[in-house]
């Protein structure tokens, strides 16, 4: 809280400043090795704490703590950004949480912290958008433009330092594809939910169903023109799956069911079928797509055990937020068509 009061440059000039006697160095030295938290914090300090990281390197050296040259190492030195295997990286996080992540063609809109931020493969650094006041906000993206709400209105942004547009949805559109239409749609599909749960309690099974998709259902609220309702609605499916027989089955709309290899852990609705997330052992999971009963395309990828900390499909493969030191990381894996 002191340090927010402050701000960062004031910390940064005590620091400085604190470099004249061995037990100022020292205490200093801990105190940069424990307050850099994000991939912002540790550029800013390396930025402005350039011609004082030696005496403190020196000052952890000489401290005689355990472990206290090698924390203040890690805290500085930036560790190389890389996807894990069967995986491509996309964005990382400066700010220490991505959130709201958005697909719009080559690029990938979310908010880093609370900046509204543009990433693409190759430029996982990102760029802002906009800065937001303090508060978080639904966020869908099309054709270059990202749209967020702000003092209750619907604005656009598509450029960095770009100015805000406000927007406002057709009459007609408000009508087709109003929240309350979007409601009627998705009160019925709970419905239906919680009828399939009750059956399960009563087998003493316990289901874990499809989750609507946060983009998805901000471009419904949003009001955008032609707005379609999400795909785990759409799909009018309610699948479930149980997990001490790696066995998927699913209601509704083309009801059906499919054996899979390795323990299904989560589902989610893709544009064209049901995608389940697999884990086969520790560490290592893969993404299948289900159509018709059948898998049309997987991929198999590892990465750090309890790490994915959200997942979606996106296109033809998904998209996996990793859980990292220093702040999250994006990545996306391509399904390849089963033989």
């Amino acid at each position: 809280m002191l340090l927010r009061v402050l701000g960062d440059a004031v910390v940064d000039d005590a620091i400085r400043a604190a470099l004249d006697s061995a037990p100022a160095r020292r205490g200093a030295a801990r105190f940069v090795a424990e307050t850099i938290a994000t991939r912002a914090d540790q550029k800013r300090r390396r930025e402005r704490l350039s011609g004082a990281l030696e005496a403190l390197r020196e000052a952890a050296r000489a401290s005689g703590i355990a472990g206290s040259s090698r924390a203040l190492e890690a805290a500085l030195a930036p560790a190389p950004l890389s996807a894990p295997e069967g995986t491509r990286l996309l964005a990382a996080a400066q700010h220490g949480r991505l959130s709201r992540v958005c697909r719009d063609g080559d690029h990938v809109d979310a908010l880093d912290g609370i900046s509204i931020t543009r990433f693409s493969a190759g430029a996982p650094e990102g760029e802002v958008l906009f800065e937001l006041p303090g508060v978080h906000t639904p966020l869908f993206a099309r054709d270059g433009r990202v749209y967020f709400q702000l003092n209750g209105r619907i604005c656009e942004v598509s450029t960095p330092g770009g100015s805000l547009g406000a927007t406002e949805p057709s009459l007609w559109s408000r009508i087709t594809r109003s929240p309350l239409s979007y409601g009627v749609a998705r009160s019925r599909w709970e419905r239906a939910r919680r009828r399939c749960a009750a059956r399960m309690e009563a087998q003493q099974r316990t289901p874990i169903f499809l989750d609507i998709d946060e983009e998805e259902e901000a471009y419904v609220k949003l009001g955008a023109a032609g707005a379609p309702p999400p795909r785990a609605v759409a799909t009018r499916a309610l699948a479930w799956f149980a997990p001490e027989g790696n066995l998927i089955a699913w209601e509704g709309a083309r009801a059906g069911s499919a054996k899979l290899e390795g323990r299904p852990i989560d589902l989610a609705a893709g544009d064209d079928g049901l995608c389940v997330l697999v884990e086969h052992a520790l560490g290592e999971h893969a993404i299948v797509r289900l159509a018709g009963g059948a898998i049309t395309t997987s991929a198999r990828f590892h990465v750090e055990p309890r790490s994915i900390a959200h997942w979606s499909p996106a296109g033809e493969g998904a998209h996996l937020l990793l859980d990292a030191p220093l702040g999250d990381l994006l990545v996306d894996v391509q399904l390849g068509k089963e033989a």
